[in-house]
């Protein structure tokens, strides 16, 4: 045993998982963790866009351009209004009917047109592939239609055009009867407000109304301030009929009770004195109380007589509001019979002063040659019929597979976080010392066959050599050289090492017994011992061992030293196995393996003790304070954080000297 434990190797304690900061390396080795099925999800979603796109029917389309000139008339709307008021033109019911009828495009019956006897009486669909939009800053007008033969796109597109200019056509033949139905009506709606106005000029000259709205003013006065009276003399009531003394002292009209109050203050004091001096039944507490009584009776009485008088003046003013309200009535019905009203002369005034001005703007427009040489026919033009197009817009399966790439990959990543979420097991060494603030003395790969029995040792004498086993041999001598540092003293070094894990099947027999083989290959003399009276597997793992063991030991049926089983492939070895004593000789292990320890580490440079798993039998706490260091083994993917928490817990608990965490069967990428 050992006086002197390096810095290294310490107790654990339980810390604040939430004071870390999960730094980017380990999102990066998460996700390169999933990388096959991440990749794997992305070139399937991937290949079935690219299928699912090919697969799909060719969509094409044909665009027509026309050309407004820009000496349309554009009326007083400006040009973004004329604009739209032609995008509509051409979606219309006029200009698609003729194309829908023509082409029996979807929706359209013939047997239905025969039945009404009129072909317009029956619904046109809207024609779902057509598209008509306007470039911006631009007098064009862009018609595309989308088919799947690219000829009946043309087809169509060109018919639309056409359809829209015969259209066109026909109302620049009405344009001038329009007009001048237009000027008369603005004529007629100018001459009436030039008559209202001059009405109202000639009422307030002879001031016919003054004397009645003057009087329906003073009325209107006279009740809001009534009113607002009112409003008053309500709250004073209701403030002393509800409310508390001191608000009703604070009031105008509690002027008169203040001598009361202050009388009423004065014997409250004189009372509550007299309680501290004199019991409720002396005579001089009874007559202070009996004139505090007198005196808040007469603030009572008053606080109700002068409610009483506010009540009667509401009452009052309730009556007075009534006269005002008949009276108004009485003058608005008088004004409206004599046909007078209030108006806003101002707003009458602006109303004729436009409509004046849109009558004399029309009249020009109607006189001005240029104006009325341009119409329909001649101001939209054609500019670029429709061509059948030669590749097709849909589907696209460039955008398509582009769009199922990023989406894929978004999917991909995000369910690659909620399964590392999800996952609640040890994955990896930064994820490792991360949640449990331990070092990560080392890690041993994944390497199969290594359960089977003999393979350790096939694996330990060098008859394996692939380049699977080289590894992991190199991450076995990396893990014990950082196990177990030289010193300049052997003072300094680990004389005795507990090898456990948190649940079965973790791998501690092979890591105890690998790394009590690397030592004694160093000319160390190595003890092990196979104290995982449960689960025995040291024998079977190396080849060494007697059939008495560490039972029998415990059992006193037998001293260590002759239980000890000497390796042939390596002599600086001796093995302590199970033995044949079972699970009860576990009982005297508190009081014989201090003695065993104490006398291995006299005459052994290093004694492993392979044991049962934490989580789920006591004995290897028993062992973890006995011993200079404790190495966890916890197997990547399989081991629970929780239980590797527990196990952590305990071994404080016990005041073991945790030496850091092992992880084995780590997967290797790349």
């Amino acid at each position: 045993m050992v006086d002197k434990q390096p810095d290294s190797y310490r107790s654990y304690s339980v810390s604040n998982q939430d004071e870390f900061v999960v730094p980017l390396r380990y999102i990066l080795a998460v996700f390169r963790r999933r990388a096959l099925p991440v990749l794997l999800f992305i070139a399937v979603v991937t290949a079935a866009t690219f299928v699912v796109s090919r697969s799909m029917p060719a969509v094409y389309e044909s665009t027509v351009t026309l050309d407004l000139e820009r000496q349309t008339p554009q009326a007083t709307f400006g040009q973004d209004a004329f604009l739209t008021t032609q995008l509509n033109i051409i979606r219309s019911d006029a200009v698609l009917r003729p194309v829908v009828q023509k082409y029996k495009l979807d929706g359209y019956d013939p047997a239905a047109a025969e039945r009404h006897g009129n072909a317009s009486e029956q619904e046109i669909p809207v024609v779902s592939n057509l598209r008509v939009s306007h470039p911006p800053n631009s007098f064009l007008i862009l018609i595309s239609y989308r088919s799947h033969d690219p000829e009946q796109a043309v087809s169509i597109v060109n018919s639309i055009a056409d359809s829209y200019l015969r259209d066109r056509l026909s109302v620049g033949a009405l344009s001038s009867q329009v007009a001048e139905q237009q000027l008369a009506g603005v004529k007629d709606k100018m001459e009436r407000s030039a008559a209202r106005l001059q009405q109202l000029d000639k009422a307030a000259q002879q001031g016919k109304n003054s004397a009645l709205s003057s009087q329906l003013m003073q009325v209107e006065n006279d009740l809001v301030a009534v009113q607002a009276e009112r409003d008053r003399r309500q709250a004073a009531e209701k403030l002393f009929r509800d409310g508390t003394l001191d608000a009703v002292q604070a009031s105008p009209q509690g002027e008169s009770l203040r001598p009361l109050f202050a009388r009423m203050t004065v014997e409250q004091a004189r009372v509550d004195k007299l309680s501290a001096q004199y019991t409720p039944k002396h005579p001089e507490f009874t007559k202070a109380a009996n004139q505090l009584k007198e005196t808040q009776d007469m603030v009572e009485q008053a606080r109700k007589m002068i409610a009483a008088k506010l009540a009667d003046d509401l009452n009052e003013i309730a009556g007075r509001e009534a006269g005002l309200n008949k009276r108004r009535t009485e003058l608005k019905a008088e004004l409206q019979h004599l046909g007078i009203q209030a108006v806003d002369s101002e707003a009458i005034r602006r109303e004729a002063d436009a409509d004046r001005a849109l009558y004399q703007d029309m009249l020009r427009r109607m006189k001005d040659p240029g104006a009325t040489a341009k119409t329909p026919e001649n101001s939209i033009r054609i500019l670029d019929r429709g061509r059948i197009p030669r590749s097709r817009v849909s589907p696209d399966v460039r955008t398509n597979m582009l769009l199922g790439l990023v989406v894929s990959t978004v999917l991909a990543l995000g369910g690659a976080v909620v399964l590392e979420l999800l996952d609640d097991t040890v994955r990896d060494p930064l994820q490792a010392s991360r949640l449990f603030h331990l070092d990560i003395l080392g890690t041993l790969p994944t390497l199969k066959g290594l359960r089977k029995e003999g393979a350790l040792k096939q694996l330990l004498t060098g008859e394996t050599s692939d380049r699977q086993s080289v590894e992991f041999l190199n991450s076995l001598e990396t893990l014990h050289n950082s196990m177990l540092p030289a010193g300049p003293s052997s003072q300094e070094r680990i004389r005795s090492m507990l090898v456990v894990s948190s649940g079965p099947g973790d791998g501690t027999t092979t890591i105890s017994a690998a790394l009590a083989v690397v030592h004694a290959r160093q000319r160390r003399r190595t003890l092990l011992i196979d104290a995982n009276l449960r689960h025995p597997g040291v024998r079977e793992t190396l080849g060494a061992g007697l059939d008495t063991g560490f039972s029998d030991v415990l059992n006193t049926q037998t001293l260590w030293r002759e239980a000890l089983g000497h390796s042939k492939d390596w002599p600086e070895l001796d093995v302590l196995s199970a033995g044949a004593g079972g699970v009860r000789a576990l009982d005297l292990l508190a009081l014989k393996l201090p003695a065993l320890l104490a006398g291995a580490a006299a005459e052994y440079d290093l004694v492993v003790i392979d044991a049962a798993p934490l989580g789920a039998f006591p004995e290897s706490l028993q062992i973890a304070p006995l011993v200079d260091a404790v190495a966890v083994v916890c197997a990547a993917g399989r081991s629970k954080n929780a239980g590797v928490q527990s196990a952590l817990v305990s071994l404080a608990r016990v005041k073991a000297k945790v030496a850091g965490l092992v992880l084995n069967q780590v997967t290797v990428h790349g």
